[in-house]
């Protein structure tokens, strides 16, 4: 087995959850949902919740799953749920629900 370094485990991390999102999580373009309904599905399923907590309870490091692989999990997922590529900035700003459904808003120009 290969000695990765912290670099390396991220890559196998991400490639693993992109993997995952491609073939488990995509939901249709035209899936009968509103945005927020969407994002919310997405949140359930990466931080494997049966309801979705109030939305001011999901900010990053705040909420027990959020960490920093489990943000890694939630943008791979909206980038493959909403067919969309995150820029970097997005990616560092999104810190809360209510941020990440103004980002996905913007990039699909509805709420």
């Amino acid at each position: 087995m290969p000695c990765l370094n912290g670099h390396g485990i991220i890559f196998v991390f991400v490639d693993r959850v992109l993997s995952e999102a491609i073939t488990e999580r995509r939901l249709p373009v035209n899936a009968p949902m509103n945005l927020e309904e969407r994002l919310g599905k997405v949140f359930r399923e990466v931080f494997e919740l049966k309801e979705l907590p109030a939305k001011n309870e999901l900010i990053y490091k705040q909420f027990p799953k959020w960490n920093s692989l489990g943000h890694m999990s939630l943008v791979t997922a909206i980038e493959t749920d909403f067919d969309c590529i995150l820029d970097t900035n997005d990616v560092l700003a999104m810190s809360s629900f209510q941020k990440a459904l103004e980002i996905v808003s913007r990039i699909h120009g509805s709420a």
